[in-house]
Formats: structure tokens, sequence, C-alpha cells
């Protein structure tokens, strides 16, 4: 497909790195001919550096609108202004978009020196910045990677604006000139909520290769059948507490292997709970890059994809976990939420389905495939053909074509 060297300009509000999804987007249009920039905030030196390292030949460019990496008076300004605008959302109700993120008027100062042929928004500032867009009459493409107004814990929502994001999700659905979500979950619900036309559907996969062979760095004893988790956070409300539980009623002795940044105290919390476990081992692990993540799960056996299905954003996603055990040669275990389910039709027998997100469901569910050695060797040799049609190649030619067909309008 002939870009014809279009400008598109992405809009984000965190490290690139910690978006894989941005990250995919922007090297597949840029691969299609595109010239591709990306504005965002960022926050870290070693986050950055990250950055750097995966848009190294690419030729995307990458601006900051705020860059609250270093003491400086304007950031402090910046992070005063956010803390007292989620403050008066929080006890107040006022519906500040300045609750959304750091720095609009830079983002909007960047997009101005930044004419483009179309601007993709990204997370919740970023949708408030592209409404604004669309009614200048700029063409602006919504990647709605979660349904803002419906995520999150009730304690953490009293601090967002969530009358405006319900106004923002309904204009840019009615609005956009292209929209597309992350589950056929999420896109019938979106539509549903707010009587408009169904978004389309990318997947969050990836492209997997499995080493041969695999390098083990994190795995002690080959001997236990290893499970993995992964996530940015290591937190309540995710259903670790739930699968600490479970591990209490299965029977062979297994590692447990936890990744993401996680608290001092709820580091302790969890070998609290584990003490219950002592025939398991539990081990923690941080964050690492995209590359050596994907290397990181091959190491293991069974990949877990517990998702809660309240709030609604967790019950229609489709996790990136999922999508990125499976490429990588892991058969998983999902709890079953619409999004997850969805995935789960489409892999077959390389998903393992946890009817209910219960520790005794999830305990019987484990049990099950560590007694039929037979039934976990088919979900593995199964995952080759599955990969042929959840990788990223697919779903990056169906973002590249409606990319064309929204500059064509």
């Amino acid at each position: 497909m002939n870009s014809g060297g279009k400008q598109v300009v992405i809009i984000s509000q965190s490290h690139l790195c910690r978006n894989p999804r941005v990250y995919k987007e922007a090297t597949a249009l840029a691969t299609a001919g595109y010239k591709v920039s990306i504005i965002t905030t960022i926050y870290a030196d070693d986050l950055l550096q990250q950055d750097v390292e995966l848009l190294k030949g690419t030729g995307i460019q990458y601006l900051y609108a705020a860059d609250l990496r270093h003491k400086s008076y304007r950031n402090m300004r910046l992070r005063l202004l956010r803390r007292i605008s989620v403050n008066l959302v929080k006890w107040l109700g006022w519906q500040l978009p300045s609750a959304l993120g750091y720095a609009i008027r830079g983002y909007f100062s960047l997009i101005n020196k930044l004419p483009a042929d179309i601007y993709i928004a990204h997370q919740e500032l970023p949708l408030y910045i592209g409404c604004q867009l669309l009614r200048k009459g700029k063409r602006v493409a919504f990647d709605i990677e979660d349904w803002y107004s419906e995520d999150l814990l009730p304690s953490a929502q009293k601090q967002r604006p969530i009358a405006l994001l319900k106004q923002l999700e309904r204009f840019a659905l009615k609005n956009g000139t292209t929209v597309y979500t992350t589950s056929q979950a999420m896109a019938k619900a979106l539509a549903g909520a707010y009587q408009t036309p169904r978004p389309a559907v990318i997947y969050n996969t990836f492209n997997g290769k499995v080493a041969n062979p695999i390098r083990y760095k994190d795995r002690v004893d080959l001997s236990r059948p290893s499970l993995f988790w992964f996530s940015q956070t290591l937190g309540p409300g995710r259903g670790i507490e739930i699968l600490l539980e479970a591990l209490t009623l299965v029977q062979q002795p297994v590692e447990l292997h936890l990744r993401g940044n996680c608290s001092e105290a709820y580091k302790i919390l969890l070998f609290a709970l584990m003490e219950r476990c002592t025939q398991h081992q539990l081990y923690l692990h941080g964050l690492v890059g995209a590359d050596e993540l994907n290397e990181r799960i091959q190491e293991h056996d069974i990949g877990l994809a517990l998702e809660p299905n309240d709030p609604p954003n967790k019950n229609l996603t489709a996790s990136n976990k999922l999508f990125q055990y499976l490429v990588n040669g892991l058969p998983a275990i999902i709890s079953p939420t619409l999004g997850q389910l969805e995935v789960a039709r489409l892999a077959a027998a390389s998903v393992f389905i946890a009817t209910g997100f219960s520790a005794d469901v999830l305990a019987h569910t484990i049990n099950g495939i560590l007694a039929s050695p037979q039934i976990f060797e088919q979900a593995r040799e199964a995952l080759p053909c599955v990969i042929k049609f959840i990788n990223w190649n697919a779903e990056q030619h169906k973002l590249v074509q409606l990319i064309a067909q929204a500059i064509e309008k």
C-alpha cells in the first residue's frame, strides 16, 4: 500500500516501552511508508533509554509534551496543577481535563507545529486532545485501548472526571474519522452504551519467536511446573490474592513467578500469604524490556491471565498478557471474562478456561492440567497453528488499511 509519504502524529501519554500498542502501531505505519511522529509525556531516564533503543532505525520522530524527569519550576507547576485538578474532581466533582494528565498546552504547542494528515489518539488525555482536534476539522483516529470511564477500582474512580470521559467517549465514537479497540466484546459494548457505529477491532497481539534452546534465568527447579504472571504493576485488584489462595489447594509442588513493579508493603503481603503454601515457591521479578520479556515468558510452562470481570473494562478487553503467552509458546489459564473467552475461541486447545474467578475453581483447573501431561502437551503442540492467525503481522495489515481509508475520507 502506497502511503505517499503522508504524515501521521500519534498522541500518547506514557513511555513507549510501557505501551507496546503505540510502538507496534507507529512502526507498522512507518514500515508502510508514513512519516510518523509520537507526542507523549516522559517520566524516567531508564524508560527513555528503552524508548530510544526501540526507535533506533525506525525514522520515527519522538517528542515530549512534558518531560517530568527532573526538578524544575515548570515541572513543579505541572505537577501542582495535576494534583489540584485531581482533588477538585475528587472533592467537588469538577470535570477537569487537566485531571487526566500533564501539559495540555504543551501537547497543543507541538501539534500546531506538526500538521498531519491524521492524528491518532491513545489513552485518556489524548482522547480529550483528539476531540478538540476533531472540532477544529482535523482527521482523528481513536485507538480506544480501554473503556476509560469504566475502568479501575471505585477508590481510584473518585479521582477521575468520569462524566467528562463519558462525553469524550461518546463524541469520539460518533465523530472520529476512524475508531478501533481491542476486542469484539469491547466494540459491541461501546457501540451499545453510546448508540454509535461499532468500532473496528485490532487485537493487541505480538509476533513471537521461541528461542531454541531456551535460556533459564528465572526458574530455579526445572523438575517443578512453573506458572507465570506479569503486568506493569503487582498490586491489589489483579487477582493475585485469589491465585495464592488457590495454591493452597494445588497438590503438585510448583514454582510461581510474578513479574512487575511491586511495593515493599505488597511484597510483604504476598510472602505472608505464601506461608500457607509451604509446598510451593514464589519468586518476584522486576520489569524488563520487551525482547527480554519474551525470553523470560518462554522459560515457563503455563501463563496466567486472571482478569476480574469487574470493572467492565476488565471484563471486555483481551489482555496483552494472554496474546504474549501464546505467541511465546505458553498455553494459558484464563478467567472467563468476555474478552478472554473471545481469544480462547481463536486459540482453542491452547487455552484452559477456569469456569469461575474463585480460588476453588482456579485450583481445580491447575490440578487438572498438572494431572494430565497429555492434555498439556496437546495444548503446547497446537500453538504453532494458533500463532499463524493471532500474530501482529495480521493485525498490522488491518491497522494500515484502516488508517489509509481514514486519510482518504
